[in-house]
């Protein structure tokens, strides 16, 4: 507010020296009236101008009178002073230079409504008054009615008083979040002082609501203003459920340590015992990095303590977030994101749907290191995911990779003219260090630490692919040559032998052992189109891309004895029964068998363009009928037995921007026997048919809205956002703004039955709804609902009506069944100061599950 005086003791004492356009040592004036740039002056007084520090425009719409005289101006309808860093509009402005005075007034139409107030604009505060008056020697002023913005709300002054220091007086103030004029709620202060930039100190002072006074006050109140973070108090909220009983949760302390760091406290109490406390710990470097630690803790309590049923647990929660900013270090990035529990925390914490139905939880650290001006690059990270639907924990850590992009190492041999094939060589390498410890109990994490050593399975691995530059064959065939070399180290390995000739017996070898396997490849692709010439119902023409792939590949039988990878079964008298001497093989190892394959896919892709007039132009437009419709497969010459692959069929195409298609199946060209095993028989043998349906999968989506039906109302919409609304409009006209999306997932399996010993068929289907509909700007319904065929029942469905009271808002959201089965109605102020006026009705969906 101090700002406001300032301004009106600059511009007060420029305007005498503008109203004249020229400078004058001696002037005589009785009256000088200055109106459509008419001046007349007569010589009595002498005025000296000065040169003026700030250059200052000012305009009025009506008129502007300056009288040598008395040496008072006036300036009429739509008054604007501005200068570089201000602007004070107002009806009416009245400069007494004897006095040293400038005042503003509001203005009013004829009917009595209000014209024009007089308002000042800044860069640190913005004002608003029926009545304004500065005498710019003394320092002093007087406003009525006066409206500025402050950092955490508004404050209001029927009447006001201004020092020179700045400190302001304030009698019959308001203080509230609400930005109307006359708000729906403030702090009545009956007298108050404002210390700029630092506080409100008031006198007697009570809550009002709708012009209802609050019965209970308080003698004397003081409010922090400060434009920058600082410590306080957090006001905790109430919450109430059977399981924990009335509590006060989120309430403690939050604390600025500096403009980087701040720390923060909350802590939870229930009347039925069970108690927490949360932690956080931000620090944010704004060219280095971000990072966020929490830690929370939560005793809870269920039962009474002298019944059997008691219970009392701890559960824990640790949140670590470190985020490095992209211009920090070009080569070097370090990230992570932990989030760690123990028990079911999350879903006894969680204050929304979403936390309450995660299952799953995942921390990783992530380390990379790019070696400039070399293709290399070092990565090391670590994971451990917590199923919390099962209590197992599952560790990957560390895992080292090194890797090499690919390389072209003999093109500098060669001169760019040459077309030798060897010169297009290019080679990549990836090196892999694993350790895991594979899905164990958590319980084993938090009260055996010391038995996960021996659960530790760890290797190293490495592949050396090798390209060449496609080649052309035939002028349409792309043929594209490739070899892959891949090695395994592991750390030990075991060893079985008979023992009595009936026993075997397994020993365990912890010795460094190197396997390897390599593989060649040649493929051949190449692209089809055909074109159908239409030329009808607006249709031009038809196009079908068509890429057939052909490709081969050739692997060593690594099941071989040379290789000493499997070994017989010692027990096993038929010589089929082979074993891995690698029984821990974290990173694979090379397969059983001789491979001479060949992988053949067939690729479709169907346009189509058609004719469109766009006024008194006629263009042509491609629409996409199918995008993707394939079909891929391999055939094993090496194989003694079952040579062909499962046959994969998948599509996908767009229809429109607002429709999604996509459909998978699954056909194997060979039958099963009475144990639902393949064997070496054609379906078409047994049945008649060529292939033999094993899984389907089909799904669209379907998003539509308002302004799909109504673009004019949507281009309409689009300026309407971009004017700013003054004023809060409670109604408006019934203008629905809605959208709907629609989601079907249907899929088919076929599973063996042991008992029937035959084939059936499981179908699931599971439509899914989700509707928002805002009838006015300050309504919103939504619905989210979906219906399970296999299981009859509709899948979580939340109903919610949200209502924009301004400063106010109301949400209702009902669950009416299933396992998250609740509800929840609140009115409450949107201003976090002001969350403890609140009322609320709630059934917790923790209350199911007591």
């Amino acid at each position: 507010m101090t700002h406001l005086f300032k301004y009106l003791a600059l511009i007060t004492l420029f305007i005498p020296y503008v109203s004249l356009a020229q400078e004058l040592d001696t002037l005589e004036v009785d009256t000088a009236t200055i109106k459509d740039s008419e001046i007349s002056i007569k010589k009595k007084d002498t005025i000296k101008s000065k040169p003026l520090d700030k250059l200052i425009e000012y305009e009025a719409k009506d008129s502007l009178q300056f009288f040598l005289d008395s040496l008072i101006a006036y300036m009429y309808t739509q008054v604007n002073l501005k200068s570089e860093d201000m602007e004070l509009k107002a009806g009416k402005v009245r400069i007494d230079i004897n006095k040293n005075e400038l005042e503003a007034y509001i203005t009013y139409d004829s009917l009595g409504r209000i014209k024009e107030k007089p308002k000042l604009f800044s860069k640190d505060d913005n004002f608003t008054a029926y009545y304004m008056k500065y005498n710019f020697k003394t320092r002093k002023g007087y406003a009525t009615n006066v409206k500025t913005e402050q950092p955490e709300g508004y404050l209001h002054g029927s009447k006001v008083k201004i020092f020179p220091n700045g400190e302001t007086n304030i009698l019959q103030g308001k203080f509230t979040t609400c930005n109307l004029d006359h708000p729906h709620y403030y702090i009545n202060l009956s007298r108050a002082k404002y210390i700029p930039n630092k506080s409100i100190i008031t006198g007697p002072f009570y809550f009002i609501i709708e012009d209802i006074p609050f019965p209970i006050g308080l003698p004397f109140g003081y409010f922090p203003q400060r434009k920058y973070n600082s410590s306080g108090i957090v006001q905790p909220q109430i919450f109430q459920e059977k399981e924990r009983g009335i509590g006060f949760i989120n309430g403690g302390y939050y604390l600025v340590i500096n403009d980087r760091a701040d720390f923060e406290v909350l802590a939870d109490i229930f009347s039925k015992g069970s108690w927490g406390v949360k932690t956080r710990l931000r620090i944010n470097d704004r060219y280095k990095y971000f990072t966020n630690f929490s830690f929370n803790y939560t005793h809870r309590a269920t039962g009474e303590r002298i019944l059997l049923d008691s219970r009392r647990e701890n559960l824990y929660n640790i949140i670590f977030t470190y985020r490095q900013k992209p211009k920090a270090n070009p080569t070097f990035n370090f990230s992570a994101n932990v989030n760690f529990s123990k028990g079911n925390y999350e879903q006894y914490n969680a204050v929304n749907i979403q936390q309450f139905v995660k299952n799953t939880s995942r921390s990783s650290l992530n380390f990379t290191k790019n070696f400039l001006g070399t293709p290399f690059r070092l990565i090391l990270n670590a994971s451990v995911t917590q199923n919390f639907a099962d209590s197992t924990i599952d560790i990957n850590a560390p895992q080292l990779s090194f890797t090499m992009n690919r390389i072209q190492p003999f093109k500098k041999f060669f001169s760019p003219s040459s077309k030798s094939w060897f010169k297009d060589l290019s080679v990549s390498m990836r090196a892999d260090l694993k350790n895991k410890i594979p899905r164990f109990a958590d319980s084993l994490l938090f009260y055996k630490p010391d038995t996960l050593k021996y659960m530790m399975q760890n290797g190293f691995k490495y592949s050396l692919p090798v390209n060449l530059k496609p080649l052309r064959l035939f002028h349409y065939i792309n043929v594209s040559p490739s070899f892959n070399y891949v090695g395994y180290v592991y750390f030990s390995y075991i060893n079985k032998y008979l023992m009595n000739d009936s026993t075997v017996i397994i020993d365990t070898i912890f010795k460094p052992r190197h396997i390897f396997e390599y593989r060649f490849g040649l493929n051949f692709s190449t692209n089809l189109y055909g074109l159908f010439r239409v030329n009808a119902f607006g249709i031009k023409a038809i196009r079908h891309k068509l890429t057939p792939n052909i490709g081969f590949t050739y692997r060593p039988d690594f099941g071989d004895p040379k290789f000493g990878i499997y070994k017989p079964e010692p027990d096993d008298t038929t010589g089929t029964r082979y074993y891995n001497i690698f029984y821990i093989r974290p990173l694979g190892t090379p397969g059983m068998g001789l491979q001479k394959s060949i992988n053949f896919g067939l690729r479709n892709n169907f346009e189509m363009k058609i004719r469109k007039h766009e006024g008194d132009t006629v263009i042509d437009k491609k629409v996409k009928l199918i995008e993707n419709l394939s079909l891929t497969g391999s055939y094993n010459f090496a194989a003694d037995t079952l040579q062909l692959s499962i046959i994969r069929l998948n599509a996908n195409t767009r229809l429109g921007q607002r429709t999604s298609l996509s459909f998978n199946a699954s056909f194997d060209p060979y039958t099963i026997n009475e144990n639902g095993q393949r064997i070496n028989v054609f379906e078409y043998q047994v049945s008649g048919k060529p292939l033999r349906l094993t899984n389907m999968g089909f799904q669209t989506r379907l998003s539509l809205s308002s302004d799909d039906f109504n673009k004019s109302n949507k281009r309409q919409k689009d300026k309407d956002s971009d004017k700013e609304k003054e004023q809060y409009i409670p109604y408006n006209y019934f203008d629905p703004n809605w959208n709907l999306s629609v989601d079907y997932r249907f899929n088919l399996r076929s599973v063996y039955d042991y008992n029937t010993q035959s084939s059936l068929i499981k179908i699931t289907q599971i439509l899914n709804l989700n509707f928002v509909m805002s009838p006015t700007p300050y309504w919103n319904f939504s619905l989210f609902t979906g219906y399970d065929f296999d299981k009859r029942s509709l899948v979580l469905p939340v109903f919610q009506i949200y209502r924009d009271l301004h400063c106010w808002e109301m949400l209702l959201q009902v669950i009416p069944s299933g396992r998250m089965k609740s509800y929840l109605f609140t009115v409450r102020i949107k201003s976090p100061m002001f969350r403890f006026f609140e009322f609320k009705r709630q059934r917790s969906w923790h209350d199911n599950f007591i």
